[in-house]
Protein backbone atom coordinates (compact mmCIF):
# COMPACT_ATOMS: atom_id res chain seq x y z
CA UNK A 1 0.00 0.00 0.00
CA UNK A 2 2.50 2.81 0.67
CA UNK A 3 4.38 1.70 -2.67
CA UNK A 4 1.01 2.33 -4.72
CA UNK A 5 1.37 6.09 -2.37
CA UNK A 6 4.46 6.36 -2.95
CA UNK A 7 4.02 5.98 -6.96
CA UNK A 8 0.96 8.26 -6.92
CA UNK A 9 3.03 10.52 -5.49
CA UNK A 10 5.89 10.41 -8.12
CA UNK A 11 3.49 10.81 -10.84
CA UNK A 12 1.45 13.72 -9.18
CA UNK A 13 5.14 15.24 -9.44
CA UNK A 14 5.56 14.33 -12.92
CA UNK A 15 2.52 15.96 -13.66
CA UNK A 16 3.28 19.08 -11.96
CA UNK A 17 6.62 19.56 -13.63
CA UNK A 18 5.17 18.60 -16.36
CA UNK A 19 2.85 21.19 -16.50
CA UNK A 20 5.36 24.30 -15.62
CA UNK A 21 7.20 23.30 -18.17
CA UNK A 22 4.51 23.16 -20.67
CA UNK A 23 3.26 26.93 -19.37
CA UNK A 24 6.53 27.69 -19.98
CA UNK A 25 7.00 26.74 -23.22
CA UNK A 26 3.86 28.25 -24.14
CA UNK A 27 4.89 31.62 -22.95
CA UNK A 28 8.28 31.13 -24.72
CA UNK A 29 6.22 30.67 -27.83
CA UNK A 30 3.73 33.83 -27.17
CA UNK A 31 6.84 35.46 -26.80
CA UNK A 32 8.66 34.92 -29.62
CA UNK A 33 5.69 35.34 -31.93
CA UNK A 34 4.83 38.48 -30.35
CA UNK A 35 8.40 39.59 -31.17
CA UNK A 36 8.22 38.49 -34.52
CA UNK A 37 5.38 40.23 -35.32
CA UNK A 38 6.63 43.33 -33.82
CA UNK A 39 9.76 43.16 -36.24
CA UNK A 40 7.60 42.53 -39.18
CA UNK A 41 5.17 45.62 -38.10
CA UNK A 42 8.36 47.69 -37.77
CA UNK A 43 10.00 46.81 -40.73
CA UNK A 44 6.48 47.00 -42.56
CA UNK A 45 6.32 50.77 -41.25
CA UNK A 46 10.18 51.69 -42.29
CA UNK A 47 9.77 50.20 -45.55
CA UNK A 48 6.80 52.59 -46.02
CA UNK A 49 8.52 56.39 -44.60
CA UNK A 50 11.91 55.16 -46.08
CA UNK A 51 10.13 53.80 -50.06
CA UNK A 52 11.35 57.01 -50.96
CA UNK A 53 14.86 56.41 -50.03
CA UNK A 54 17.22 57.71 -47.06
CA UNK A 55 16.20 61.59 -45.49
CA UNK A 56 17.55 63.86 -43.88
CA UNK A 57 15.55 66.39 -41.20
CA UNK A 58 14.99 69.67 -42.39
CA UNK A 59 14.04 72.61 -41.47
CA UNK A 60 14.18 76.31 -40.83
CA UNK A 61 12.54 79.93 -39.17
CA UNK A 62 11.21 82.04 -41.23
CA UNK A 63 13.16 85.07 -40.90
CA UNK A 64 11.04 88.61 -39.97
CA UNK A 65 10.51 90.86 -42.52
CA UNK A 66 12.48 93.33 -41.27
CA UNK A 67 14.50 93.59 -37.57
CA UNK A 68 12.02 95.91 -36.08
CA UNK A 69 12.52 95.47 -32.31
CA UNK A 70 8.86 93.62 -30.86
CA UNK A 71 7.63 95.14 -27.30
CA UNK A 72 5.60 91.99 -26.69
CA UNK A 73 7.68 89.45 -24.11
CA UNK A 74 6.28 86.01 -26.62
CA UNK A 75 6.61 85.97 -29.78
CA UNK A 76 4.97 83.19 -32.80
CA UNK A 77 7.31 82.43 -35.19
CA UNK A 78 6.61 79.90 -38.16
CA UNK A 79 8.98 76.87 -38.98
CA UNK A 80 9.17 75.32 -42.28
CA UNK A 81 9.99 71.49 -41.86
CA UNK A 82 10.29 68.35 -43.91
CA UNK A 83 10.56 64.88 -43.05
CA UNK A 84 10.38 65.89 -39.54
CA UNK A 85 8.06 64.23 -36.91
CA UNK A 86 9.11 67.20 -33.86
CA UNK A 87 10.78 69.72 -33.38
CA UNK A 88 12.25 71.88 -30.38
CA UNK A 89 13.14 75.79 -30.34
CA UNK A 90 16.23 76.41 -28.49
CA UNK A 91 17.63 80.08 -27.35
CA UNK A 92 21.21 79.10 -26.26
CA UNK A 93 21.29 75.56 -25.07
CA UNK A 94 17.73 76.48 -23.61
CA UNK A 95 15.01 74.85 -24.99
CA UNK A 96 11.99 77.30 -24.50
CA UNK A 97 9.39 75.56 -26.93
CA UNK A 98 8.33 72.45 -28.74
CA UNK A 99 6.28 71.02 -31.46
CA UNK A 100 5.17 67.21 -31.48
CA UNK A 101 3.47 65.06 -33.67
CA UNK A 102 4.08 66.23 -37.11
CA UNK A 103 2.96 65.06 -40.45
CA UNK A 104 6.11 62.97 -42.14
CA UNK A 105 6.03 65.48 -44.81
CA UNK A 106 8.07 67.71 -46.92
CA UNK A 107 8.00 71.74 -46.32
CA UNK A 108 5.40 71.61 -43.70
CA UNK A 109 4.65 74.70 -42.09
CA UNK A 110 3.97 75.45 -38.34
CA UNK A 111 3.79 77.88 -35.91
CA UNK A 112 4.85 77.95 -32.13
CA UNK A 113 4.77 80.97 -29.06
CA UNK A 114 8.06 81.42 -27.76
CA UNK A 115 8.82 83.43 -24.68
CA UNK A 116 11.56 86.29 -25.67
CA UNK A 117 14.02 87.71 -22.96
CA UNK A 118 15.13 91.77 -23.52
CA UNK A 119 17.82 91.89 -26.14
CA UNK A 120 18.60 89.98 -29.13
CA UNK A 121 16.98 86.40 -28.65
CA UNK A 122 18.94 83.81 -31.20
CA UNK A 123 16.52 81.05 -31.64
CA UNK A 124 17.19 77.82 -33.41
CA UNK A 125 15.75 74.89 -34.24
CA UNK A 126 16.61 70.81 -33.05
CA UNK A 127 15.22 69.09 -35.88
CA UNK A 128 13.72 65.21 -34.79
CA UNK A 129 12.85 62.71 -37.74
CA UNK A 130 14.31 61.68 -41.11
CA UNK A 131 14.63 57.77 -41.90
CA UNK A 132 16.82 56.72 -40.75
CA UNK A 133 15.53 58.64 -37.44
CA UNK A 134 18.17 61.31 -36.57
CA UNK A 135 18.60 65.03 -35.44
CA UNK A 136 19.38 68.38 -36.98
CA UNK A 137 20.17 71.83 -36.02
CA UNK A 138 18.84 74.67 -38.25
CA UNK A 139 20.41 77.88 -38.59
CA UNK A 140 19.54 80.91 -36.34
CA UNK A 141 17.20 83.84 -36.92
CA UNK A 142 17.73 86.30 -34.29
CA UNK A 143 14.20 88.41 -32.80
CA UNK A 144 14.94 91.54 -31.10
CA UNK A 145 12.66 91.76 -27.73
CA UNK A 146 12.76 95.70 -26.57
CA UNK A 147 10.04 96.78 -24.44
CA UNK A 148 8.45 99.83 -25.23
CA UNK A 149 12.09 100.79 -26.60
CA UNK A 150 13.01 103.80 -28.19
CA UNK A 151 17.21 104.50 -29.39
CA UNK A 152 19.10 107.08 -31.67
CA UNK A 153 21.77 105.27 -34.39
CA UNK A 154 24.86 106.96 -33.80
CA UNK A 155 26.32 109.22 -36.38
CA UNK A 156 29.25 111.12 -37.40
CA UNK A 157 28.66 113.86 -39.79
CA UNK A 158 29.97 117.29 -41.09
CA UNK A 159 26.40 119.06 -40.61
CA UNK A 160 26.01 121.48 -38.25
CA UNK A 161 21.97 120.47 -38.07
CA UNK A 162 22.19 116.88 -38.79
CA UNK A 163 19.25 114.80 -39.63
CA UNK A 164 18.66 112.22 -36.39
CA UNK A 165 17.26 108.64 -36.63
CA UNK A 166 16.67 105.53 -34.85
CA UNK A 167 14.48 103.04 -33.50
CA UNK A 168 11.06 102.48 -31.37
CA UNK A 169 9.12 100.03 -30.87
CA UNK A 170 6.19 101.49 -30.58
CA UNK A 171 3.95 102.20 -33.97
CA UNK A 172 2.36 105.04 -32.27
CA UNK A 173 4.74 106.37 -29.99
CA UNK A 174 5.32 109.99 -29.50
CA UNK A 175 9.06 110.35 -29.86
CA UNK A 176 11.00 113.64 -28.90
CA UNK A 177 14.91 113.97 -28.84
CA UNK A 178 17.01 116.44 -26.87
CA UNK A 179 20.44 117.24 -27.82
CA UNK A 180 22.51 119.93 -26.46
CA UNK A 181 20.18 121.38 -23.90
CA UNK A 182 17.03 121.34 -26.33
CA UNK A 183 14.07 118.71 -27.12
CA UNK A 184 12.98 118.29 -30.69
CA UNK A 185 9.81 116.44 -31.86
CA UNK A 186 10.54 113.34 -34.07
CA UNK A 187 8.50 111.76 -36.43
CA UNK A 188 7.39 108.23 -35.40
CA UNK A 189 7.48 106.45 -39.16
CA UNK A 190 5.39 103.77 -37.91
CA UNK A 191 7.52 101.23 -39.08
CA UNK A 192 9.72 100.79 -36.34
CA UNK A 193 11.95 104.03 -36.73
CA UNK A 194 11.96 107.92 -36.18
CA UNK A 195 13.56 110.60 -37.92
CA UNK A 196 14.12 114.37 -37.08
CA UNK A 197 14.94 115.90 -40.40
CA UNK A 198 18.42 117.92 -41.20
CA UNK A 199 17.94 121.42 -40.19
CA UNK A 200 15.87 120.97 -37.78
CA UNK A 201 18.22 121.81 -34.90
CA UNK A 202 19.10 124.90 -33.61
CA UNK A 203 21.67 126.79 -33.37
CA UNK A 204 23.94 124.96 -35.37
CA UNK A 205 26.21 122.22 -33.55
CA UNK A 206 29.59 123.06 -33.00
CA UNK A 207 32.64 120.37 -33.66
CA UNK A 208 32.36 117.71 -31.41
CA UNK A 209 30.74 114.75 -29.18
CA UNK A 210 27.24 115.10 -28.18
CA UNK A 211 24.58 113.03 -25.88
CA UNK A 212 21.12 112.37 -26.87
CA UNK A 213 17.88 111.49 -25.04
CA UNK A 214 15.11 109.63 -26.91
CA UNK A 215 11.75 109.48 -24.55
CA UNK A 216 8.54 107.49 -25.91
CA UNK A 217 5.44 108.33 -24.84
CA UNK A 218 2.51 106.28 -24.61
CA UNK A 219 -1.05 107.16 -24.41
CA UNK A 220 0.82 110.15 -22.08
CA UNK A 221 2.94 107.92 -20.10
CA UNK A 222 6.81 107.31 -20.75
CA UNK A 223 6.89 103.97 -21.88
CA UNK A 224 10.93 104.33 -23.16
CA UNK A 225 13.43 106.90 -21.33
CA UNK A 226 17.50 106.12 -23.37
CA UNK A 227 20.44 108.81 -23.12
CA UNK A 228 22.79 107.31 -25.20
CA UNK A 229 26.49 109.00 -24.97
CA UNK A 230 28.54 110.46 -27.97
CA UNK A 231 25.41 109.58 -30.42
CA UNK A 232 25.98 112.37 -32.58
CA UNK A 233 29.51 113.46 -33.80
CA UNK A 234 29.89 116.86 -35.69
CA UNK A 235 33.50 116.91 -37.78
CA UNK A 236 33.40 119.75 -39.98
CA UNK A 237 37.85 119.35 -40.51
CA UNK A 238 38.59 117.73 -43.39
CA UNK A 239 41.44 115.41 -43.40
CA UNK A 240 44.93 116.31 -44.93
CA UNK A 241 47.58 114.53 -46.63
CA UNK A 242 50.36 114.12 -48.90
CA UNK A 243 51.98 112.30 -52.11
CA UNK A 244 56.13 111.34 -51.16
CA UNK A 245 56.46 109.45 -54.24
CA UNK A 246 57.28 111.43 -56.76
CA UNK A 247 59.30 109.35 -59.29
CA UNK A 248 59.71 106.08 -59.91
CA UNK A 249 61.70 103.39 -61.98
CA UNK A 250 58.77 100.83 -62.17
CA UNK A 251 55.93 101.01 -64.90
CA UNK A 252 53.20 100.45 -62.18
CA UNK A 253 54.87 101.75 -59.03
CA UNK A 254 54.19 101.57 -55.42
CA UNK A 255 52.74 105.11 -53.77
CA UNK A 256 53.04 106.14 -50.37
CA UNK A 257 52.17 109.68 -48.57
CA UNK A 258 50.72 110.67 -45.43
CA UNK A 259 47.03 110.88 -44.27
CA UNK A 260 46.15 112.67 -40.49
CA UNK A 261 42.61 110.88 -40.37
CA UNK A 262 43.79 107.34 -39.52
CA UNK A 263 40.17 106.47 -40.88
CA UNK A 264 40.02 108.11 -43.88
CA UNK A 265 39.57 106.44 -47.23
CA UNK A 266 42.69 107.44 -49.58
CA UNK A 267 42.02 107.26 -54.02
CA UNK A 268 44.71 107.63 -56.08
CA UNK A 269 43.74 109.11 -60.15
CA UNK A 270 46.30 108.25 -62.77
CA UNK A 271 46.23 108.03 -66.34
CA UNK A 272 42.59 107.79 -65.94
CA UNK A 273 41.64 104.90 -63.69
CA UNK A 274 41.29 105.34 -60.03
CA UNK A 275 42.59 103.12 -57.17
CA UNK A 276 41.61 102.75 -53.56
CA UNK A 277 44.73 103.23 -51.74
CA UNK A 278 45.40 101.25 -48.19
CA UNK A 279 45.03 103.53 -45.29
CA UNK A 280 47.52 102.53 -42.62
CA UNK A 281 46.02 103.58 -39.41
CA UNK A 282 49.30 105.08 -38.93
CA UNK A 283 49.46 108.33 -40.27
CA UNK A 284 50.53 107.07 -43.73
CA UNK A 285 48.82 105.20 -46.89
CA UNK A 286 49.85 102.66 -49.58
CA UNK A 287 48.76 101.55 -53.29
CA UNK A 288 50.89 98.83 -53.62
CA UNK A 289 52.86 98.17 -56.82
CA UNK A 290 51.60 96.16 -59.17
CA UNK A 291 48.17 97.78 -58.95
CA UNK A 292 48.58 100.53 -61.43
CA UNK A 293 47.84 99.76 -64.99
CA UNK A 294 51.68 99.53 -66.57
CA UNK A 295 53.03 102.65 -67.57
CA UNK A 296 55.01 104.21 -70.38
CA UNK A 297 57.88 106.22 -69.67
CA UNK A 298 57.18 110.23 -68.58
CA UNK A 299 55.40 112.71 -66.20
CA UNK A 300 51.79 111.97 -65.04
CA UNK A 301 49.26 114.05 -63.30
CA UNK A 302 48.69 111.88 -59.64
CA UNK A 303 45.33 113.02 -58.03
CA UNK A 304 45.53 111.47 -54.58
CA UNK A 305 41.84 112.37 -53.20
CA UNK A 306 41.19 112.00 -48.92
CA UNK A 307 37.20 111.17 -47.23
CA UNK A 308 36.93 110.96 -43.71
CA UNK A 309 34.02 109.38 -41.80
CA UNK A 310 32.02 112.49 -41.92
CA UNK A 311 32.08 113.15 -45.43
CA UNK A 312 34.36 115.79 -45.47
CA UNK A 313 36.76 115.54 -48.75
CA UNK A 314 40.30 117.00 -49.36
CA UNK A 315 41.86 117.10 -52.99
CA UNK A 316 45.47 117.15 -54.04
CA UNK A 317 47.08 116.91 -57.16
CA UNK A 318 50.67 116.04 -57.52
CA UNK A 319 52.90 115.17 -60.59
CA UNK A 320 54.88 111.50 -60.60
CA UNK A 321 57.95 110.95 -63.63
CA UNK A 322 58.09 107.39 -64.62
CA UNK A 323 61.62 106.41 -65.95
CA UNK A 324 61.27 102.88 -66.53
CA UNK A 325 64.58 100.41 -68.00
CA UNK A 326 64.21 99.65 -71.65
CA UNK A 327 62.82 95.94 -71.36
CA UNK A 328 61.88 95.56 -75.34
CA UNK A 329 65.46 96.61 -76.33
CA UNK A 330 63.85 98.18 -79.45
CA UNK A 331 65.13 101.55 -80.80
CA UNK A 332 61.55 103.07 -80.69
CA UNK A 333 60.65 106.11 -78.80
CA UNK A 334 60.60 106.68 -76.26
CA UNK A 335 62.80 103.87 -75.99
CA UNK A 336 60.85 101.95 -72.89
CA UNK A 337 59.15 99.87 -74.57
CA UNK A 338 56.10 101.99 -74.81
CA UNK A 339 54.78 104.86 -76.59
CA UNK A 340 52.66 106.66 -74.89
CA UNK A 341 49.58 108.33 -77.09
CA UNK A 342 47.86 110.81 -75.03
CA UNK A 343 46.32 108.21 -72.10
CA UNK A 344 46.81 105.09 -73.95
CA UNK A 345 50.27 103.22 -73.61
CA UNK A 346 51.01 101.21 -76.81
CA UNK A 347 54.06 98.51 -76.41
CA UNK A 348 56.41 98.48 -78.42
CA UNK A 349 56.88 95.27 -79.63
CA UNK A 350 53.39 95.87 -81.21
CA UNK A 351 54.85 98.54 -83.71
CA UNK A 352 57.80 96.47 -84.10
CA UNK A 353 55.86 93.73 -85.05
CA UNK A 354 53.88 96.22 -88.10
CA UNK A 355 57.52 97.79 -89.15
CA UNK A 356 58.30 94.15 -89.51
CA UNK A 357 55.68 93.60 -91.62
CA UNK A 358 55.79 96.37 -93.85
CA UNK A 359 59.25 96.06 -94.55
CA UNK A 360 58.33 92.15 -95.44
CA UNK A 361 55.57 93.81 -97.84
CA UNK A 362 58.19 96.62 -99.43
CA UNK A 363 60.71 93.27 -100.19
CA UNK A 364 58.65 91.62 -101.72
CA UNK A 365 56.79 93.46 -103.67
CA UNK A 366 60.57 95.03 -105.35
CA UNK A 367 61.57 90.96 -105.65
CA UNK A 368 58.33 90.59 -107.35
CA UNK A 369 58.86 93.46 -109.86
CA UNK A 370 62.65 92.06 -110.14
CA UNK A 371 61.62 88.72 -111.25
CA UNK A 372 59.40 90.31 -113.89
CA UNK A 373 62.34 92.05 -115.24
CA UNK A 374 64.81 88.77 -115.45
CA UNK A 375 65.34 87.60 -119.41
CA UNK A 376 64.17 84.19 -117.94
CA UNK A 377 60.61 85.54 -118.29
CA UNK A 378 61.67 87.62 -121.52
CA UNK A 379 59.35 85.69 -124.67
CA UNK A 380 61.12 83.72 -127.47
CA UNK A 381 60.17 85.52 -130.99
Amino acid sequence: MAHVDQSRRDVTLHVILASIIIILMGWLFVAKSYAQNSDSSSSIINAHVCSGGNRTPLGSITQPVNQTPTSQSTYEITATTSWVSSYQVLRGADIIASKNNLPHVANYESTVIVPLVKGTNDLRLVLIGGCPESTATSSIVSIIYAPESATIRPVITNSRSPKLTGRVSHTTAAVTVTINGKTYTAKNNGDGTWTLPEGVIAPDLADGKYNVRVIATVNGEVASDTTTPDAVTIDTKKPTGSLTTKESTSRSPELTGTVSDPRASVTISINGKTYTAHNNGDGTWTLPEGVIDSLASGTYTVTVTFTDQAGNVTIYTYQITITAPNEIGFLLAPNTGYLRVGQTNIPSWLLYVVMLYVIFLIARNRFNQKDKRSPSNAIVQ
